[in-house]
């Protein structure tokens, strides 16, 4: 494969020890590597990585994690409203969104899911991506930050997303968009946070 020069390598799901000991080298020689990992949030990607790791790699993985990591994005998918949706009254959609525990911009307006011929009277049509994302910029002070935390400890994950001037946008708060968008409803954003997303 590296005979050909790439300069990206898309590899689809790491299943396995070998596809990812393959994708830490080639992330390490330079490349762009794009892959899946099953796993159910963005701090749960960096356990799956590891887990497929030996014992005698760990430490390997976590220098190239470290150093090499640019983004990871976990997504979930959601039902999204059809267009046959009406709004709710102002009050109700205040209550909600404390209810829900989301912050609003300004004066919250939702959509409450009807029912028409077009959705087979589901209220939904189509589902809309709702996903966590990490952006790892690379500056050698923040990779030797990050290589430090993570030596400390292999489950300082969540530590990295607070760090300047790495960014975290959480599912939340794309739940929330989505929701002030009219893409969504409040009762998927329910269920989708019952569900732990």
């Amino acid at each position: 494969m590296l005979r050909q020069d790439p300069d990206v390598l898309i590899l689809g799901e790491i299943r396995d020890n070998d596809t990812m000991r393959a994708a830490l080298k080639f992330a390490e020689s330079g490349h762009l590597v794009l892959a899946t990992v099953h796993a159910k949030d963005v701090a749960q990607t960096f356990e799956r990585v590891l887990s497929f790791c030996d014992p005698a790699s760990k430490q390997e993985a976590l220098y190239i994690l470290a150093n090499q990591l640019s983004v990871v994005v976990n997504q979930g998918l959601i039902p999204r409203l059809c267009s046959c949706a009406s709004e709710i009254d102002s009050e109700s959609a205040t209550e909600l969104s404390s209810t829900l525990g989301l912050n609003f911009h300004g004066h919250a307006r939702f959509l409450r899911r009807a029912g028409c011929a077009a959705c087979n009277q589901t209220g939904y049509r189509g589902r809309v991506a709702i996903h966590e994302t990490v952006v790892i910029p690379n500056t050698d002070a923040l990779r030797m930050d990050i290589t430090r935390l993570l030596f400390e400890s292999i489950h300082n994950f969540q530590a990295v997303f607070a760090m300047e001037p790495v960014t975290h946008i959480s599912k939340h708060q794309v739940m929330t968009q989505l929701l002030e968008c009219h893409v969504i409803d409040a009762d998927t954003v329910t269920q989708a946070i019952k569900a732990g997303f």
